[in-house]
């Protein structure tokens, strides 16, 4: 239940919608409802996810990014600067 942004690489939408945990293990990740007429299976999406913090937590806050393989198995999670 996170509201989330979405860029569909293939066709350029963008949109904001809202996460919802699926099956742990299953690396599903789906458009749902209304969303769902704005991508089809095996588009590449960019999702962000955003975060509002207190000055000094930003200091030395650091994002998470993940990037996914086929199958949406995890290849690479790490925090940037």
């Amino acid at each position: 239940y996170e509201k989330i942004l979405v860029g569909n690489i293939k066709n350029g939408q963008r949109f904001e919608t809202y996460a919802i945990e699926g099956p742990a293990g299953s690396g599903m990740i789906s458009l749902n409802g209304a969303t769902a007429h704005l991508g089809e299976k095996g588009d590449l999406l960019t999702i962000m996810s955003f975060g509002s913090y207190e000055e000094a937590e930003a200091a030395t806050h650091q994002p998470n990014i993940v990037i996914l393989a086929d199958q949406n198995r995890r290849i690479i999670r790490k925090g940037h600067r």
